[in-house]
């Protein structure tokens, strides 16, 4: 029986260094499969101060990957991390990426008990970027 990990990003805040005409995407590799969000569009309302990345409600912010329930537990035996880079890049579409820059990371533990949850018992909640560069 395979079981599917979906990770689901919804906005981001705090993102003011984030150069001009940019858009902030999120990329992972889980078991040698890379998976990417779109670029998000840029929440105008400024509710943390500068405008901040959000990915619409749709599959745009949407990571997705399929495994048999032996990967899933070789996966959580090994320690079970997942590592989320952020990006800021004028990419409009994949594969067209013009200038890019990494912003940090985030580290999920899929040992967590929230990671077995479906996703409307699960609730979202915020990540802080680390290997930010403040400079």
């Amino acid at each position: 029986m395979d079981v599917t990990l979906t990770i689901r990003l919804f906005e981001g805040r705090s993102f003011d260094k984030l150069p001009p005409n940019h858009a902030v995407r999120v990329q992972a590799v889980l078991n040698n499969l890379v998976q990417e969000t779109s670029p998000a569009s840029n929440n105008t309302t400024k509710t943390f101060g500068n405008a901040q990345p959000i990915w619409n409600n749709d599959n745009s912010g949407l990571l997705t990957w399929t495994l048999s329930k032996t990967e899933l537990q070789q996966l959580q035996k090994s320690g079970g991390s997942l590592k989320l880079y952020c990006f800021s890049t004028t990419r409009r579409s994949q594969g067209t990426a013009t200038d890019e820059q990494s912003l940090g990371y985030v580290l999920l533990i899929l040992n967590s008990p929230q990671y077995t949850l479906a996703e409307s018992e699960n609730t979202p909640e915020w990540h802080k970027l680390r290997g930010i560069s403040r400079t």
